[in-house]
């Protein structure tokens, strides 16, 4: 079986807001706004014009936005300046 190369599987853009859950695998990022709940083994990506009012639980978090709620990041966490 081929490895898959590793990308983006989903994007929410700047200007897109959404509300609910959101369960994926892969690699997913948010710029725009969210609210609601975040459940994956994979990695999301926080750009910095997001803003995020959620309960988040995945295996890696790397953020530049603006995150309110809880978050557990099973293997690794990285928080940068917008």
């Amino acid at each position: 079986m081929k490895k898959q190369k590793e990308g983006i599987n989903a994007f929410l853009g700047e200007d897109t807001s959404f509300e609910g859950k959101l369960s994926f695998s892969g690699t997913v990022r948010l710029d725009g706004q969210f609210k609601g709940e975040i459940f994956s083994r994979g990695t999301l990506i926080v750009g910095d014009t997001a803003k995020l009012e959620a309960t988040i639980r995945v295996g890696r978090l790397i953020s530049s936005g603006e995150i309110k709620g809880s978050i557990i990041a099973r293997e690794r966490m990285e928080i940068h300046a917008p």
